[in-house]
């Protein structure tokens, strides 16, 4: 196994904290165009959930939450698929058959 000079090293971190915006490292940070762009992104991500959770409640007849996220449809697709999904996200498979 080849090992890395102590050069190598120092190089690889100054690579790693340019990269860090907002720490005084010459980090670049998101200009106005680009933030509104992630909003605008944000939004359609959103309304794409929405609609889905939506379509799951009223085709897929899941009793879903009305602020529900992934981790509420990823719970009731594991009850329906027979597995114990306790309160604090333990998931394990029931042995009833």
């Amino acid at each position: 196994m080849e090992s890395i000079s102590e050069e190598e090293v120092a190089g690889l971190m100054m690579v790693l904290q340019k990269g860090k915006a907002g720490r005084g490292r010459g980090g670049s940070r998101a200009s106005a165009t680009e933030k509104e762009k992630l909003k605008l992104r944000e939004r359609r991500w959103r309304s794409i959930t929405t609609k889905i959770f939506s379509g799951l409640r009223k085709h897929g007849g899941y009793d879903l939450p009305p602020r529900a996220d992934i981790n509420d449809v990823l719970r009731a697709v594991a009850v329906e698929a027979g597995f114990v999904v306790e309160t604090d996200g333990s998931t394990y498979r029931c042995n009833n058959y």
